[in-house]
């Protein structure tokens, strides 16, 4: 009985992936929320050293993180021109700043879905409900500024720093060219002869 030669069959040669390889599919594999939360975990878990080496390896990549390092020659404490707040500009996210809807006006012709509809005039949005008013929404959510130009000061419950009663900055935001704006006074609060707290106006020294 002859013997059967056996055939022995090679396996492909399997290359080794490069990096770009390697990153781009670890990328491709996850949304934007979870790549944040592994970027945001690794950068807590990781030490100085690793973290140098991290941000220049990027840099040389191709990241580009001037618009960042800028955000640290800030000052800490600044002034919304929007919402009127105090604001540390290195925990300033996309949600910080809010504006909150004015009570809505019901329109009383009901939708072909049976619903009232709450109009805004505020900032004009409709949203439709029942007979019960519907939660109270926001007209914006985003980021601090101390840009003017950045602000929709078209809505009647966004108003400047000059025309607000809670800002003590007069108006001190930018005009987009990176200079403040001077009204040229100060709003400061005296006590008047009956101890009341009355709102004088001092011109500024030039």
């Amino acid at each position: 009985m002859s013997k059967r030669k056996v055939t022995e069959v090679s396996q492909p040669e399997i290359s080794a992936p490069s990096s770009r390889d390697i990153l781009e599919l670890f990328a491709c594999d996850h949304d934007a929320k979870t790549l944040r939360n592994i970027f945001i975990r690794t950068l807590q878990q990781s030490n100085s050293a690793a973290l140098d080496n991290l941000l220049t390896a990027m840099e040389a990549a191709g990241f580009d993180f001037s618009s960042t390092r800028a955000v640290f020659a800030l000052p800490k404490s600044m002034h919304c021109v929007r919402c009127h707040e105090t604001y540390d500009p290195r925990k300033n996210t996309k949600t910080s700043c809010t504006t909150e809807h004015v009570s809505p006006e019901i329109r009383k012709q009901k939708t072909s879905r049976g619903y009232y509809m709450y109009h805004y005039s505020c900032c004009g949005e409709e949203v439709p409900g029942d007979d019960e008013e519907p939660e109270m929404g926001f007209c914006f959510v985003g980021k601090h500024t101390t840009n003017r130009t950045e602000v929709d000061y078209s809505s009647n419950n966004v108003i400047s720093c000059e025309k607000s009663e809670v800002c003590d900055f007069g108006d001190r935001g930018t005009d987009g060219s990176g200079e403040e704006n001077d009204t040229g006074s100060d709003v400061v609060e005296v006590e008047g002869p009956n101890k009341d707290s009355r709102s004088i106006k001092r011109q500024r020294s030039n």
